[in-house]
């Protein structure tokens, strides 16, 4: 449920490593800390926000757009870009402002 992820990654925002994992979020590249030890204090938060992001392009611009960028295989963020016509960049404010993160 879409709501459900989003009401846990707000929560997952309160933390004070909240700033730097919002910064990895639909970023090329993985976030250090989800192969070290202290996973389990990154791993939730960021496939939380992940997961609320890209549902975010899902509702406002159609599965079809994601549908079409999994096939682009690594090139997924420029087929997204391409499709709606916006940088990933630009995409993730929208998110940010909906989901009223103040970072």
């Amino acid at each position: 449920n879409r709501t459900n992820i989003d009401s846990i990654f707000m929560e997952d925002m309160k933390s004070d490593k909240a700033s730097y994992i919002l910064s990895f979020i639909g970023k090329k590249g993985i976030l250090p800390e989800l192969d070290s030890k202290d996973r389990i204090l990154y791993a939730p938060a960021f496939y939380h926000g992940s997961s609320s992001f890209v549902g975010y392009i899902a509702d406002k611009y159609g599965i079809e757009i994601l549908l079409n960028a999994i096939s682009s295989f690594r090139k997924e963020q420029e087929k997204i870009e391409e499709l709606t016509g916006k940088q990933i960049d630009i995409l993730k404010r929208e998110w940010i402002d909906k989901m009223g993160i103040d970072k």
